[in-house]
């Protein structure tokens, strides 16, 4: 099912809606990652004029043949805004990831990387400090602390790296969900089963997961990147 090669362009979609200081980190970061061949769609779903000129700024700095930009002029919720990103990518595996990540090192070629490791993989996502049932596992110790969330590039670089020391030849585990935060999806399965479903999940919410469950209902599989964070 899956066509996915780690070497192919790969399209990042972000929904943005203000937060400018988290879209600041997380644009910063996937700028630094992506490779020639991929590109951005970043759909600006009615920010305010702060975050919509940094979108702007952004567009430009990467110029048209890596990034497109959408404007949406009101708010219309994630499905809608994800949908329209959806819309206008054409590569055989898009990313859609949360304007509040992120992103560090290879990360993109990990990510494509585990989609190609079983040709019915079509949904990836990687671990992380912060995604739920994704979350790297903090080992038991003798004192109690709660597990604080670092964002500084260094830390995130290194559990990177750890997580890719740690995964070494290790099958990528297939699971029944993957978290929205980064969100990989093959083009068989955009074609197999359309896009988010935008009437029941207008705002989001959960409408990562019924697209997992309609994508593994046709006969799909997701999979955690263990090397990627």
């Amino acid at each position: 099912m899956s066509n996915a090669d780690p070497r192919s362009p790969v399209e990042i979609v972000v929904c943005v809606h203000n937060g400018l200081e988290d879209v600041r980190k997380c644009l910063t970061s996937l700028m630094a990652t992506m490779r020639d061949h991929d590109r951005l769609v970043i759909v600006d779903d009615g920010s305010g004029t702060e975050t919509m000129h940094f979108c702007q700024t952004v567009f430009h700095e990467l110029g048209i043949e890596k990034c497109i930009l959408l404007r949406r002029p009101e708010g219309s919720g994630f499905c809608k805004a994800a949908n329209a990103g959806l819309k206008a990518t054409s590569c055989e595996t898009v990313i859609i990831l949360n304007s509040d990540t992120i992103v560090v090192g290879d990360w993109i070629t990990r990510i494509t990387a585990c989609m190609s490791a079983n040709w019915r993989i079509g949904i990836v996502g990687p671990m992380s400090n912060a995604g739920g049932w994704q979350s790297i596992p903090e080992l038991p110790t003798a004192t109690v602390s709660s597990n604080r969330v670092r964002s500084d590039l260094a830390t995130l670089e290194e559990i990177h790296e750890q997580c890719a020391r740690f995964a070494g030849n290790l099958c990528p585990p297939i699971v029944e969900q993957i978290n929205g935060f980064c969100f990989g999806v093959s083009r068989d399965v955009l074609n197999r089963i359309g896009l988010f479903d935008e009437v029941n999940f207008p705002m989001g919410y959960g409408e990562e997961n019924d697209f997992t469950f309609r994508a593994m209902n046709a006969g799909f599989l997701c999979a955690v990147a263990l090397d990627c964070c």
